[in-house]
């Protein structure tokens, strides 16, 4: 007998005449018709090969066969009932979760300390890794569950991932003070500025050389770095320039020491978003630490898009 080959609706039907001995009250009891559940009782006659029931003086009276596979039909239906449940509800006291979590470093230094302590008060079973995944390969790192969720500006390769916006920055320049750069340069002093060059896949200095190029004009780039979250420090103590996101300069404890200046060319906003795999929408517990990631933007009163 292959089980492909069996409505188990069936089951539910044997359980129902088990219990009310009576096609009329099991009928009632299931929500069909009579004439439905005696058609189904003949499907269980045929299938099991024995008539399961015989009538009796108030209604039917189970055989012994029947009898014997009352205890397992009930065992099964339970166990489908259970697995079926929703989710008792998610406490996050008693949650046991390992949580990773891709970030760049300058989101590292502003999120990460507050996050931990929302975390390791309101849910001290869940941990937290934080890890810096290269950009074009966050979706796969989502797909494999090496990352449970990133925060990042989203790429093509994360569009029709579940994503929620959580801030808007723009992009500023900073130096070391006016002596420098003016609050306003011209393209021409912008690009005669000795600069510091950030190497990532989200970095506007393409971007800016672009723009550059158009006028005719080329920057003069000193010094070259991977970490964005170095350039404060560089720009604070050398007369080198550089254009950042805006949270990065607020994120450094030397951002009061920067001196700010409006970049020359129209470089937009960008959004950063938290992104996570699908499969995980539903896991209450994952969905309990990104919403916790959600609120300390908001309460750190980020721009949101």
């Amino acid at each position: 007998m292959r089980l492909a080959g069996i409505d188990l609706n069936l089951l539910v039907v044997l359980d129902a005449l088990l219990a009310e001995r009576s096609v009329t009250r099991a009928a009632r009891r299931l929500g069909l018709s009579q004439s439905a559940t005696s058609h189904a009782l003949g499907r269980l006659r045929a299938l099991l090969d024995d008539p399961l029931f015989v009538r009796g003086r108030e209604g039917v009276t189970p055989t012994d066969r029947a009898l014997s596979l009352g205890p397992q039909v009930r065992a099964l239906l339970t166990l489908a009932e259970a697995t079926l449940r929703p989710d008792a509800r998610f406490e996050p006291a008693s949650a046991s979760l390992h949580f990773t979590l891709a970030l760049d470093d300058a989101t590292q230094a502003a999120l990460v300390p507050g996050l931990f302590a929302a975390l390791h008060r309101r849910a001290p079973g869940i941990t937290l890794r934080v890890v810096h995944e290269p950009e074009d390969r966050l979706a796969d790192a989502l797909e494999a569950g090496r990352v449970d969720a990133v925060v990042t500006v989203p790429n093509r390769g994360l569009a029709g991932l579940p994503q929620r916006t959580l801030l808007r920055y723009r992009h500023v320049g900073i130096c070391r003070d006016r002596a420098v750069l003016p609050a306003r340069p011209t393209l021409a002093r912008f690009a005669q500025a000795r600069q510091v060059a950030i190497a990532t896949q989200v970095s506007v200095d393409p971007e800016v050389d672009r723009q550059l190029r158009a006028h005719g004009l080329a920057r003069t780039v000193h010094l070259t770095v991977s970490s964005p979250a170095a350039v404060p420090a560089i720009v604070a103590s050398t007369d080198l320039v550089a254009i950042v996101p805006d949270r990065l300069v607020e994120s450094s404890p030397l951002g009061r020491r920067l001196t700010r200046f409006s970049p020359p060319l129209p470089l937009g906003d960008v959004d950063v978003a938290l992104v996570h795999h699908p499969r995980t929408e539903h896991d209450p517990a994952r969905a309990f630490v990104r919403s916790l990631v959600e609120r300390r933007f908001v309460g750190a009163g980020s721009r949101r898009a």
